[in-house]
């Protein structure tokens, strides 16, 4: 962009925030290519008294400024993210996000990262009283265009994105990372102890996580197929006696009550560091599972009610030549299993399976001798 005024910039339109009152994230890969006294990063608004702002550099002084302002009314943090370096033109990634909390009141957060040198820079404030997504004049959306007689800014821009919800630290170091031209993947996730029903065929393109209570599938295909499910310890999906294709299985809740059929892969936990088990309750699996031993434990699964059975599963034990004792639990359950495990990688080692009544052991072999 040159830095003309009105003549260099972009316009995406009206509305482009939420408009329900949501929480919101601006987000955007850009350089400063040339200080303008007041040159904007993005201008959201009407006018010079209804506004939502990041100004590249304000006055006279190579500092900046982010901003809201309401019927008049002005909130801002200055020099939070700078300084804007041009000699070098670095590239920036750059978030602000409009936060609520409990009572209603509105915080904006700032954030700048010098991809160049590995910098980052945050400031905060709090919004003008009243103010809210939802009562914000959203006439023109500009990047790098004022809504006051301004230069355009001098600057050039990779990408720039409007999330509808409040990005988490953890989400911005993710994007840092992907950078401009890749998507996070995105999560479907049930919170709090409750239980949360899903009726109908859902095919929303993002990942399912189970934080707490339950999750139940209403119908057959409640999940897209394409899903990775995610079961945090505690955590349940109940499948209500419908049969679900998902793509993967992670975790150490509770399936239970229908049939699941992974075509990707089962893996008790999230790491390969800690032993995890994962339960199924009335429910057949199948799929490939993946069990990941440490140096003295092993991932495992387990049936504390109705039947397990094996014969749907692909077994892949990770790391075997790690485990250091002799005898590790695979599989349990109260009332017994049907079959046994389709294949198995552990043919050839040193280590044999062991079927029992309500046990899947995991045994080292060898010989023993008796000296007298």
């Amino acid at each position: 962009m040159g830095g003309d005024k009105g003549t260099s910039h972009i316009s995406l339109g009206p509305n482009k925030l939420p408009v329900d009152g949501s929480e919101a994230t601006i987000e955007l890969w850009a350089r400063v290519d040339k200080h303008n006294n007041w040159q904007r990063a993005f201008d959201i608004g009407k006018d010079g008294t209804h506004y939502i702002t990041l100004t590249w550099r304000r006055g006279g002084s190579n500092t900046d400024r982010c901003a809201i302002n309401y019927n008049g009314v002005r909130t801002q943090v200055d020099d939070a993210l700078q300084p804007y370096n041009i000699n070098d033109l670095p590239w920036n990634h750059i978030c602000v996000v409009c936060k609520q909390d409990g009572d209603g009141k509105w915080t904006i957060h700032a954030y700048r990262k010098n991809l160049k040198a590995n910098k980052e820079y945050r400031g905060q404030f709090a919004a003008p009283a009243g103010w809210s997504l939802a009562n914000q004049d959203q006439t023109y959306t500009y990047i790098g265009r004022s809504l006051q007689d301004n230069f355009d800014a001098s600057a050039s821009y990779d990408e720039f994105r409007i999330w509808k919800r409040a990005l988490t630290d953890e989400e911005i170091a993710e994007n840092e990372v992907l950078g401009p031209d890749a998507l996070p993947r995105t999560v479907f996730e049930k919170r709090g102890s409750g239980r949360l029903t899903l009726t109908g065929a859902n095919t929303y393109a993002a990942d399912t996580r189970v934080t707490g209570g339950t999750l139940a599938l209403g119908t057959a295909s409640s999940l897209p197929s394409a899903t990775v499910v995610e079961l945090a310890n505690g955590a349940t999906l109940a499948l209500g006696g419908n049969s679900q294709t998902v793509a993967s299985l992670v975790g150490e809740g509770t399936v239970s009550n229908g049939t699941l059929v992974v075509s990707e892969g089962i893996n008790p936990g999230t790491n390969a560091t800690e032993a995890a088990t994962l339960t199924f309750n009335s429910a057949s699996v199948s799929g490939t599972l993946t069990l990941d031993a440490t140096t003295n434990a092993i991932d495992s699964i387990a049936c504390t009610s109705g039947v397990l059975d094996l014969t749907g599963l692909t077994l892949q034990i990770n790391n075997l030549n790690s485990l250091t004792g002799t005898s590790y639990t695979l599989a349990s359950s109260a009332n017994g299993f049907t079959g046994q495990f389709a294949t198995t990688n552990v043919a050839g080692t040193r280590w044999h399976i062991t079927y029992r009544q309500n046990v899947v052991k995991l045994s080292r072999g060898g010989f023993f001798f008796m000296i007298r």
